[in-house]
């Protein structure tokens, strides 16, 4: 009977899952065409992103520096700096379709990536607090996958990129208001090392 009862649940679960995971919009509109940002004019100058990074000069002070990515991640401080350099994202509630501006910092961290072909990034989806652990935890998935999609529609190799999802599990802000919940909606791109 136990067994039974497993079967079941499982079965349920399996099925609220399924049914509440399933997106109503696209990953990217079709009326937009992706156009890798080296191959743009005009496409953004990146190094410009880097001034003000601290990095260490010959006499072990902190200097502000103006470089590749590849060179900010030499100093002790440089992967940190360029850490805030790489733009996080937002999603709309319950949605993991990318929005207009989404789409634009993720064109700014393509650059960063193609000017520093060794740069790996972990792309984190996170959600608000509604919802329940497990469907948090594929939005989350769903997120980061939406951004690592269109990072590769944009030249990037698939192998420098990977995903997890932390669903509610890791707030920015603890309030419990529309507010706090839009900056909890998100994906954050990590440096990976090596």
């Amino acid at each position: 009977m136990n067994n039974s009862k497993i079967s079941s649940l499982f079965l349920i679960g399996s099925l609220i899952f399924a049914v509440g995971g399933c997106s109503k919009g696209e990953i990217v509109k079709k009326d937009e065409p992706v156009t890798p940002p080296y191959a743009a004019a005009g496409s953004v100058k990146t190094e410009s992103n880097y001034k003000g990074a601290a990095t260490r000069n010959s006499t072990g002070k902190a200097s502000a520096k103006t470089g590749t990515a590849g060179e900010l991640l030499d100093p002790i401080l440089g992967a940190a700096e360029l850490k805030a350099v790489l733009k996080e994202i937002y999603f709309d509630f319950d949605a993991y379709t990318l929005t207009g501006k989404a789409r634009d910092s993720l064109l700014i961290n393509s650059e960063i990536m193609h000017n520093d072909p060794t740069l790996k990034i972990r792309i984190e989806g996170h959600c608000d607090e509604r919802g329940s652990s497990e469907y948090n935890m594929a939005l989350g998935e769903q997120r980061a996958k939406a951004a690592m999609r269109y990072l590769v529609t944009m030249g990037l190799s698939e192998n420098r990129l990977s995903f997890v999802s932390f669903g509610k599990e890791r707030p920015v802000a603890p309030g419990h208001d529309e507010s706090s919940w839009a900056k909890n909606r998100r994906d954050e791109f990590i440096i990976k090392a090596e």
